[in-house]
């Protein structure tokens, strides 16, 4: 799973296409992504990271 770096930030950004509704679930599997990123090295452990769900087809963005 890609992580990008924004001005020095981490970020986990998921695209989806269902319903909003499910928004805490995909932020659940962020929070997944995120343990296992870190486990595998590719995030150093002490770095905070953000997270964003992205719903283009609804034109909504939510971050965490």
């Amino acid at each position: 799973f890609p992580v990008t770096i924004i001005e020095g930030k981490y970020w986990i950004v998921d695209y989806k296409t269902g319903s909003t509704f499910f928004l805490e679930k995909a932020f659940r599997q962020l929070s997944i992504y995120e343990i296992c990123l870190k486990a595998m090295g590719k995030i150093p452990s002490h770095e905070a990271v953000h997270r964003a769900v992205i719903y283009p087809f609804d034109k909504k963005t939510f971050i965490r």
